[in-house]
């Protein structure tokens, strides 16, 4: 009896593997031009981003594409300005298809360069260009190596509805968001922004304590803290850093105690 279930056993995990190989061969390898991927191009009932994402989700998973992506969640869109300033707009609507990867350049399925990513990376500009939305370049990489973004980002607008569509090979992950709260949440970031002086980095207000304000600062893959005074009237950048600041330089700029909790001294020892 135990051996008969051991053999079972046995061959229930190399039929497994088995499937599990031939997913992530089948992803690697995959070749549109042998494959017939059909898919019905929705039309969006309005710019409402969540009509344009479950209208695409509808399409996409009901297409005969090698993947699926899961349900809408709320999200964040990072977007670069006109007038080149970098906002993170927090009321973003957003679909994910998480994927298995090679280590093969090129092969993996999310390498802006394999067949599939392409493929799904024309087929939703299909789908936002036949809805009248605009191919937004300032916030589209150049190419499939361009490496601005850190991730490869197509980018599409119509009125104030903003969509992306990322590719990113870290996480494995194909992400499309849209949003249409981009100029309030530019209103609200613009003038940390300048304070920072830093057009390539997002922020968000991480505390608030009277007229001080803790900010975390993001780059495309990194971030950091900020501390900015705020009395309604002028912002200024007091400190930036991953770890605590010195104490000259909050008694300096007559900070509260509480406000920044630990600080260093001059000679590098930590005063909590």
């Amino acid at each position: 009896m135990y051996g008969n279930k051991k053999t079972l056993s046995s061959v229930i995990i190399a039929v497994s593997t088995i499937a599990a190989g031939f997913s992530i061969y089948y992803l690697a390898f995959y070749n549109p031009e042998k494959e017939l991927n059909e898919i019905k191009i929705p039309v969006f009932a309005n710019n409402e981003p969540d009509i344009v994402i479950n209208s695409t989700l509808q399409s996409l998973n009901n297409s005969s594409l090698p993947i699926k992506f899961l349900n809408p969640v709320k999200s964040s869109q990072w977007w670069i300005s006109d007038d080149g300033w970098s906002i993170i707009d927090p009321n973003t609507v957003s679909i994910t298809s998480s994927v298995s990867t090679s280590n093969v350049e090129h092969q993996s399925p999310v390498n802006p360069l394999n067949p599939l990513a392409k493929e799904l990376n024309n087929l939703i500009s299909k789908i936002f260009l036949d809805n009248d939305f605009a191919l937004n370049t300032l916030n589209t990489s150049k190419s499939e190596t361009d490496n601005e973004f850190y991730d490869y980002v197509v980018a599409f607008q119509k009125d104030e509805t903003r969509c992306i569509l990322k590719t990113n090979g870290d996480y494995g992950e194909y992400t499309i968001s849209c949003s249409n709260s981009f100029q309030e949440a530019y209103e609200k970031q613009i003038p940390y922004l300048k304070a920072l002086n830093n057009r390539n980095s997002i922020v968000s207000v991480r505390e608030r304590i009277g007229d001080f304000v803790w900010l975390n600062v993001h780059l495309r893959r990194t971030g950091y803290l900020a501390l900015m005074k705020d009395n309604g009237e002028e912002i200024k950048l007091i400190f930036t850093g991953q770890e605590a600041p010195f104490c000259d330089l909050m008694i300096e700029n007559q900070v509260p105690k509480e406000v920044y909790g630990a600080c260093y001294d001059a000679s590098g020892n930590i005063v909590e």
